[in-house]
């Protein structure tokens, strides 16, 4: 049937006039880059805290009252809150815990860590 059929593709290649030169596009794309840029840089937090100086904090790390069963500790840098390392429904790690940065926490979950710490700090 299609034996007859040669195998050619012709392609179309069609230029719509917008109205805007290729320099007016390019300037409207790097304002609105820009634009975003700045209504964003405001709510992005970078931390220059690294995983060596978390883990240097946490080694001397202060012990605090638990939080929902969990330990927690306060050090320089961060809170610390023990973690479970799960394997299915069985936990295989109760050793591990995750840093809960001020910066990175709302007011209310840092007050309560400082709640928690303040009451083991002496007074």
């Amino acid at each position: 049937m299609l034996a007859g059929l040669r195998n050619e593709s012709t392609v179309h290649i069609v230029n719509h006039t917008t109205g805007i030169t290729p320099i007016q596009r390019t300037f409207t794309v790097l304002a609105a880059l820009l634009i975003a840029s700045i209504i964003a840089s405001p709510h992005i937090a970078l931390s220059a805290t690294t995983v060596d100086d978390l883990q240097t904090d946490f080694e001397s790390a202060i012990p605090c009252q638990q939080i929902d069963g969990r330990n927690v500790w306060k050090g320089s840098i961060a809170y610390y809150i023990q973690s479970f390392v799960y394997q299915g429904d069985t936990p295989v790690a109760t050793d591990a815990a995750d840093a809960v940065l001020p910066e990175d926490n709302s007011a209310e979950t840092v007050k309560e860590f400082e709640d928690a710490c303040s009451a083991t700090q002496p007074a």
